[in-house]
C-alpha cells in the first residue's frame, strides 16, 4: 500500500475533544488503511492529583474515603479512551471504538473492519477525526498513519 499521509501529535491530561484532519484523495482507491496509534492507555500508579480526585468522587459516592485497595481497583479500571472515525465527501465510513491504543480501520468494497462501511472508488475529501473522551497522563502521544490501494483502471 502507498502512504497518502502520516501524521503525529501529543496530548495532555484531561484534554477532551476532537481533533480533526481532513484530505484530499486526489487518485481513486480502492482499499484505504488508516490506523491510529496511542500510547500511555493506562496509568501505573496515581500520582497526588489522581488519588485527591479518586477520593474526593468516591467518598461523594460512597459516603467514606477509599482504602488502598480500593483505590487500586479505581485506579486500574481508568483508561485514556479515544476513538477514531472517517467520512469521504461528507459521508459516514466507519467509526472504530474497540479497547487497545491501536485503532486500525479498513475501507474497501469487499472487506472492511467492524464498524466500517464497504466503500469503492473512494476520491475526493477524507476527514478524519480522532475523538477523545478521556486522556489520562501528560504527553500522551499518538501516530495516524494513513494508506491507500490506488484503483486500477
Amino acid at each position: 500500500m502507498k502512504e497518502i499521509q502520516t501524521l503525529t501529535g501529543t496530548l495532555d491530561r484531561g484534554f477532551v475533544g476532537n481533533i480533526t484532519y481532513n484530505f484530499n484523495l486526489e487518485s481513486s482507491y480502492d482499499k484505504l488503511y488508516i490506523c491510529l496509534t496511542y500510547d500511555n492507555e493506562k496509568i501505573e500508579t496515581a500520582d497526588s492529583y489522581y488519588k485527591h480526585r479518586i477520593e474526593e468522587a468516591y467518598e461523594k459516592h460512597y459516603g467514606f474515603k477509599p482504602d488502598d485497595n480500593q483505590l487500586q481497583d479505581v485506579i486500574g479500571s481508568m483508561k485514556t479512551e479515544i476513538q477514531l472515525a472517517a467520512f469521504i465527501n461528507g459521508s459516514f465510513v466507519g467509526n472504530i471504538h474497540m479497547p487497545g491504543t491501536k485503532k486500525e480501520m479498513i475501507l474497501s468494497e469487499k472487506l472492511s473492519s467492524d464498524g466500517c462501511l464497504p466503500c469503492k472508488n473512494m476520491k475526493g475529501l477524507l476527514k478524519i477525526v480522532i475523538n477523545a473522551f478521556s486522556v489520562l497522563e501528560n504527553r500522551t502521544s499518538y501516530i495516524l498513519q494513513i494508506k491507500g490501494e490506488e484503483q486500477n483502471v
